[in-house]
């Protein structure tokens, strides 16, 4: 029996899951950030962010999802195969979903610059037309100007976007790249709030970096009101030495 266990626990060690589906190229992540990255120790990697389920680890989840992934395409392969028009179809009104989806999130973020979308492929010229004008419909409201480039055939449209906003991306930091106090403190708000909602009842406390509690003690808005509104006087908010960035929420 002892052998048999130590078999078992051997041949469990030996599974991974590897999802080799992202390729980094140039410098804009920095080595040491890609190996926090892949060892879910990044900046909102924890369980919490995703909103995983008790019980579960986000590397459940990626499983989970990959399969679920996997399985809609080999379904849409299926009806592709015995319907091309239908499944053409799909991927049109897909493609058209995703282009106005493009535009509103490229004007929420103020991203700008050059800019390339990836399409699901199309096969016939008509759709490949209509496609080419729903995208440059989605971005005839844009307030800054838009140069389309078109369709290439491998399905990825190129185009060009000015504007003199700075970056969500950026707003939410510090110049040296970090979090601003302000983005960690409305971060260590919402987790406190998700969390009571999960655990109905419970006290939930959370601690935060020196600094973010001092911003949340300077009262620069009327959270605590707001919170108490939405979950009552069931929270406490602490400071603990630690990272600026770090959060932990959690129910008593």
């Amino acid at each position: 029996m002892a052998r048999r266990s130590t078999r078992i626990r051997s041949s469990r060690r030996a599974v991974r899951l590897d999802f080799g589906a992202l390729e980094s190229i140039g410098g804009l992540l920095t080595p040491d950030i890609i190996a926090r990255i892949a060892a879910f120790e990044a900046q909102g990697q924890d369980d919490e962010s995703y909103r995983v389920p008790p019980g579960l680890k986000v590397r459940d989840e990626i499983a989970r999802y990959f399969r679920i992934g996997e399985a809609m395409w080999t379904k849409f392969a299926a009806a592709r195969t015995a319907s091309p028009a239908a499944s053409e179809k799909f991927a049109l009104d897909l493609n058209i979903a995703a282009a106005q989806e493009a535009a509103r999130q490229l004007r929420l973020r103020n991203l700008a610059g050059l800019i390339a979308i990836d399409f699901v492929s199309l096969r016939a010229r008509s759709h490949t037309k209509q496609l080419e004008d729903a995208v440059r419909a989605a971005f005839a409201d844009d307030p800054w100007s838009v140069q389309f480039g078109g369709l290439s055939r491998f399905g990825v449209f190129d185009l060009a976007r000015s504007q003199l906003r700075t970056p969500l991306h950026e707003q939410l930091r510090d110049p040296d790249g970090r979090l601003s106090v302000e983005t960690v403190a409305l971060m260590a708000l919402r987790a406190v709030e998700r969390e009571a909602r999960a655990q109905t009842g419970r006290q939930i406390a959370c601690t935060v970096s020196p600094e973010v509690k001092a911003w949340l003690d300077a009262g620069e808005i009327d959270w605590r009101s707001e919170l108490s509104n939405r979950i009552g006087m069931r929270w406490t908010i602490d400071a603990a030495p630690g990272a600026r960035d770090k959060i932990d929420a959690r129910a008593l």
